[in-house]
């Protein structure tokens, strides 16, 4: 069974708006937005298996086990076996400042850094901003596809870091 394109295209701007309105702070509980992620997923996940032609498949969380842990996204986990590769003591989904989670708490060289993961090759400027605006200062970085594509924040800026180490 496959949906028209024009459904689709509905359904996966309806899913985008979910995990938008998921990821903004607000007055909602912490289990409502919870549950408004888990929901977008879901819908996008089957979006893109009756679908796969209106969707990014990059853009579908796919909640993936590693460690004992349950992770929300695939390169979460795969994150995870790299810190546990090179043995970097990690904490999953640490705390929350004022909108948002990180995805891991590190400790690097004997200091904390929170760190959050996202599928990109290319500085993302919207969640370095949403970081910034959450309030939380000292190191921070931004993990994308691999280790040649993480950021750091240190409280003077932003700068790209190789974690090939």
């Amino acid at each position: 069974m496959g949906l028209s394109k024009a459904v689709a295209d509905n359904l996966s701007r309806y899913t985008q708006a979910l995990l938008e309105i998921a990821r903004q702070p607000s007055q909602r509980s912490e289990r409502q937005r919870l549950l408004r992620g888990d929901t977008a997923a879901l819908l996008h996940r089957w979006a893109a298996a009756v679908a796969p032609h209106t969707l990014n498949p990059e853009q579908t969380p796919v909640i993936t086990e590693y460690g004992g842990t349950t992770f929300r996204s695939q390169p979460e986990a795969r994150w995870a076996a790299y810190f546990d590769q090179r043995g970097i003591v990690w904490e999953y989904e640490p705390a929350r400042f004022n909108g948002w989670t990180p995805d891991f708490l590190l400790v690097l060289n004997g200091n904390e850094a929170y760190a959050e993961v996202k599928p990109v090759s290319e500085f993302p400027m919207d969640v370095a901003q949403r970081i910034l605006n959450a309030g939380r200062g000292g190191d921070v970085l931004i993990l994308g596809k691999g280790s040649r594509h993480a950021w750091r924040y240190d409280g003077d800026g932003w700068s790209a870091v190789d974690l090939t180490m």
